[in-house]
């Protein structure tokens, strides 16, 4: 729906990857009323490489809390990084940018799962 704003694969990567580090910062928050995982976020100031390295790390830290429930996206949130490759054709400041937009819209985006566990609520 928004094909102008999302005009290339690294854009929609750091967009979705927004998206997963909320979800991990949300299931930290219910599990421990703290967000450790904040501190790997570089003060929300991210370049290529530091983008790659959170979408991984997140995907590790939903596998200990056993919480998983966003295969699907990391699929997609990898795909779009293979198509981008090496040497994104944006700018830090918009990658920061795509991946904080991703992290405020996060709540658009629920799993089944993450409803039932939610019991229907939003925190």
């Amino acid at each position: 729906a928004h094909g102008g704003f999302f005009d290339c694969a690294p854009k929609k990567a750091c967009f979705l990857t927004g998206v997963l580090v909320r979800k991990v910062l949300n299931i930290q928050f219910k599990e421990k009323n703290a967000t450790p995982f904040q501190k790997k976020l570089h003060g929300l100031r991210l370049s290529e490489s530091v983008m790659k390295n959170i979408s991984k790390e997140a995907q590790a830290k939903l596998e200990q809390y056993k919480k998983n429930y966003y295969r699907e996206l990391e699929t997609v949130i990898s795909q779009y990084m293979t198509v981008g490759d090496k040497n994104w054709p944006i700018t830090n400041d918009e990658i920061s940018f795509y991946f904080t937009t991703g992290m405020n819209l996060a709540d658009l985006f629920k799993t089944e799962k993450e409803e039932e566990d939610n019991d229907g609520s939003d925190k």
